[in-house]
């Protein structure tokens, strides 16, 4: 009887719904602590839970409208082409209860971000969505449709709305002009033009963070016409493979991040640029431009290039038939590389690089070899075939190019090291000229062999000095 009385009991424990008996005020508390997608997992566990997520949101000074695409969140599963409709209906009543219950025009919103595969399917709805944060007088606005760009051909990005258009839209009380507020802007995976994004510059004052990731139809950009920019921080470009021009001018610019093709970059008047990010076909302009380049950005403290197979190889063929002398970078203090080459391949080049920036403290190159040839046939007009290690013809000017001894350089960080001659090559050359250097850190490959010749560098570092195998 006992068993049975305690069995009974917990019967009823499990059904008396303790949740719904508390006040609206407390659960909601509680979900403002959550993210959506924990919030709306929880409206399993009571009645009246169910229609408090929405509820909590409404109230929320920022609002990130995001699910997991790879299946099902909660009690929505996104992971088809009718499910994008079910997103997208779920965003507009969100956005329409926010409204709907702030309708003060003193009430603003700090933070809008929309994160699904959305394409030009969806337009109206997103312009509406765009609409919705101008009124509100959003602070950080980011829309990232990624995915929507990777099928070429059968679906057309979302596209940003024109100036025309951005100028109709409703203004928060007392704002002169469209996102007058905005300080953040990311745009990920659609198609917005220079036009637009100069309107922005030119309109929002204090905008300080601007990203632009995949847009087919960036072409040209000018970063600081006028008095525009005056604010601008921190400028990312990314992949946008149709852009040919970006002019910048921003006296506030600390970090810029450009990854892909360009033919003309000019940087006229970015006293305090500080980072500077090269990574897909952009690091091919220190071969036959840095000088150009490098004069305007004296001034970095830290500099990385990222670089694939047919970049690093055509960058080192130009250097080692011409070997050049780049411009002083006297305040680079980081410089980090990321390549990927041949195993048979020269890297002393790079240590031009290092030779230019006198005041260097830390040097870090990530290495991956390659043993196919693969070639970007839109980078240049001849494509390379048995490069040798050096040609013989240039090994003296080009280490005359690259000799020096470096006082400041003290940490070296070497990734992906083989224990190949052209890896033992690179440390041995970084070793003898870092007089000052105090700790070497070496990241092998699995292979015993490539650890093996790691160990064999200790002989010929100096006493003081740390070896840190990975």
């Amino acid at each position: 009887m006992g068993t049975g009385v305690g069995s009974g009991n917990n019967t009823m424990l499990e059904k008396k719904d303790r949740i719904s008996e508390l006040p609206n005020e407390i659960l909601v508390s509680i979900l403002n602590r959550l993210s959506m997608e924990e919030a709306t997992r929880t409206s399993v566990l009571s009645r009246r839970w169910k229609k408090l997520p929405t509820m909590s949101f409404i109230a929320r000074h920022s609002l990130e409208l995001v699910w997991n695409t790879s299946g099902t969140t909660g009690n929505w599963d996104f992971s088809g082409n009718t499910d994008k409709w079910d997103f997208v209906e779920w965003v507009d009543r969100i956005l329409a209860l926010r409204s709907s219950t702030t309708k003060k025009a003193s009430v603003t919103l700090g933070d809008l971000a929309i994160r699904y595969d959305l394409n030009r399917s969806f337009q109206k709805y997103i312009d509406g969505w765009v609409s919705f944060a101008c009124e509100k007088g959003v602070k950080r606005l980011e829309l990232d449709f990624s995915g929507s760009t990777e099928k070429k051909g059968i679906l057309v990005p979302y596209g940003f709305p024109q100036v025309e258009k951005i100028c109709t839209m409703s203004k928060p009380c007392g704002s002169p002009t469209s996102f007058y507020s905005l300080k953040e802007l990311r745009l990920i995976d659609l198609n917005v033009s220079g036009e637009v994004l100069e309107h922005f510059l030119s309109n929002s004052p204090f905008l300080e963070r601007l990203f632009v990731d995949r847009s087919q139809s960036l072409v040209n950009l000018k970063v600081g016409s006028s008095s525009s920019s005056l604010n601008l921080k921190c400028l990312g470009i990314r992949l946008c493979y149709g852009m040919r021009s970006l002019k910048i001018s921003a006296p506030n610019l600390v970090s810029f991040r450009y990854d892909g093709y360009m033919k003309y970059l000019f940087f006229e008047n970015v006293p305090i640029l500080s980072e500077l990010s090269l990574g897909d076909i952009a690091p091919y302009f220190i071969s036959y431009d840095a000088n150009r380049l490098f004069g305007h950005l004296s001034q970095l403290r830290k500099l990385k290039l990222d670089m694939d197979l047919s970049v690093f190889s055509n960058v080192a063929s130009n250097f080692y038939n011409e070997p050049q002398t780049f411009l002083k970078l006297n305040n680079l203090e980081q410089l980090e590389m990321v390549i990927s080459s041949e195993h048979n391949l020269c890297l002393l080049w790079t240590c031009a690089l290092v030779k230019a920036a006198p005041f260097l403290r830390r040097f870090a190159i990530e290495m991956t070899f390659e043993t196919d040839d693969v070639w970007r046939e839109d980078l240049c007009d001849h494509a390379l075939t048995d490069l040798p290690a050096v040609p013989e013809d240039y090994e003296k000017e080009l280490l005359k190019v690259i000799r020096c001894s470096h006082p400041f350089l003290e940490v070296v960080e070497l990734t992906g090291f083989t224990g190949n001659p052209n890896t033992v090559e690179l440390a041995s050359h970084l070793l003898a000229i870092a007089i000052s250097l105090k700790e070497i850190i070496i990241g092998t490959t699995k292979d015993e062999k490539a650890r093996k010749s790691a160990e064999r560098l200790r002989a010929r570092i100096s006493p003081g000095v740390n070896l840190v195998l990975l």
